[in-house]
């Protein structure tokens, strides 16, 4: 983790305000945070045995209103029971598909989606559907190309999605509102904190490739606990301190493969310890000392580069 050992089982549930879904809400936050995610992801594919599809998707369902706002969500997005598309990065399969923002998948591979996981949808806003629906899209890319039935206004477009592999997990943002960002094997969370701290994308870009590497070395946390920032001091428990440097260490090499500067995580310490709270971390070194170890990284990377090595840190995986 970057900043403690949090876990959280309920990392799809994303509040949601009234007469606006939580997908719509924080689209400017999703959107930022998929570009970078998607960047890192499909740069370093060849990382993981079983990678994910990426798809530059993101969406929403009725699921994401609660029981009060769902009839606005309906007239105002014109939303079904499909899938609505919030947001397409326009260098992905769904870019070069042609979907559009808008659009609301219907069927993949001629299956109708319009029931699927219904019973998900509760009084609660809640975004496990939507959750539910990505693990089933990615699923049939894993088999080969989707064809996808698209509702577009009042009529039915079809578009192939491609695939594309990625490795890493799925990115989140989640409402909160402590410093924070942490991983589950599967997903990358970033609190909403956190995004108003980073200004640059390449230190968003550290602070997810440091999750992605968790996910990807296997070192997702398997307790819950409150985090914040606090859990950036000094501690002393050796093995946990040892995957955090992993972690970071990974992480200089996501970044340095999808071409991120290097920079960035030097600055986004100085940053972070600005803010930083009185309190004992049980999990991670001191700031100091893993500036240090990321700077020796980079001077290996640029090394390495300047000597047209392969890239070492893949035979170690």
């Amino acid at each position: 983790m970057l900043l403690s050992t949090h876990a959280q089982a309920d990392i799809a549930t994303i509040p949601t305000t009234p007469g606006v879904t939580a997908s719509q809400a924080y689209v400017p936050d999703f959107a930022r945070l998929e570009a970078v995610s998607y960047r890192l992801s499909s740069a370093s594919s060849d990382l993981c045995k079983s990678p994910q599809m990426l798809t530059g998707l993101l969406l929403h369902d009725l699921g994401g209103f609660s029981s009060e706002t769902r009839p606005t969500a309906i007239r105002v997005y014109r939303l079904g029971f499909g899938f609505g598309v919030t947001h397409v990065l326009a260098d992905s399969p769904a870019g070069r598909a042609g979907i559009e923002e808008g659009d609301e998948i219907v069927s993949v591979n001629g299956a109708e989606v319009t029931t699927f996981a219904r019973k998900a949808i509760g009084r609660r806003a809640s975004y496990a559907r939507t959750e539910a629906f990505t693990q089933y899209l990615d699923a049939a890319l894993q088999m080969g190309p989707a064809t996808l039935a698209m509702r577009r206004g009042q009529t039915i477009v079809s578009v192939t999605l491609a695939q594309e592999s990625g490795c890493g997990g799925k990115a989140i943002v989640q409402r909160q509102k402590t410093l924070n960002a942490f991983s589950d094997g599967r997903h990358v969370a970033v609190t909403t904190t956190m995004m108003r701290l980073l200004d640059s994308d390449a230190e968003l870009a550290f602070v997810v490739a440091h999750e992605m590497a968790h996910n990807i070395l296997h070192y997702a946390p398997k307790r819950n606990h409150r985090a914040n920032v606090r859990a950036l001091l000094p501690e002393s428990h050796k093995g946990t301190r040892s995957a955090e440097i992993e972690a970071d260490e990974l992480a200089v090499e996501l970044m340095a493969r999808a071409g991120y500067d290097l920079d960035a995580p030097e600055l986004f310490f100085g940053r972070a310890t600005k803010v930083r709270r009185t309190g004992l971390s049980l999990t991670h070194p001191s700031n100091s000392k893993r500036v240090r170890m990321i700077n020796a990284v980079i001077a290996r990377i640029e090394r390495d580069k300047s000597q047209n090595r392969p890239d070492a840190f893949r035979d170690r995986l």
